[in-house]
């Protein structure tokens, strides 16, 4: 049975990613939870170059998906350990610093 259309499924699934707001620090910042590698160049192919935003292709999509709902009425921040360990760092919703309204 099809989910999405006919047809044989993609080789490769789509690149995707969501926001989060990291709040560990002042001021807050973007941080992208992707399912798909940053190649090393992509700073430098945009014009004018821009620093990467950070990011982590290594958390499990529940993971992504409680950082990027954390919206600071409704559900605690969400805590969660960097792929290598260390310290958790802190995210809240992704509107708060990215909203799209679509």
């Amino acid at each position: 049975t099809a989910t999405c259309g006919a047809g044989e499924p993609p080789a490769r699934p789509p690149n995707v990613f969501v926001a989060a707001s990291a709040v560990s620090q002042l001021p807050p910042s973007l941080f992208l939870f992707r399912n798909y590698e940053l190649p090393q160049s992509a700073a430098h192919a945009a014009r004018p170059p821009t620093p990467p935003i950070a990011g982590s292709s290594s958390h499990a999509a529940w993971q992504a998906g409680r950082a990027t709902s954390a919206a600071p009425a409704f559900l605690p921040p969400a805590y969660l350990l960097p792929p290598g360990g260390g310290s958790p760092a802190v995210f809240q919703d992704g509107g708060l610093l990215a909203n799209n309204p679509a």
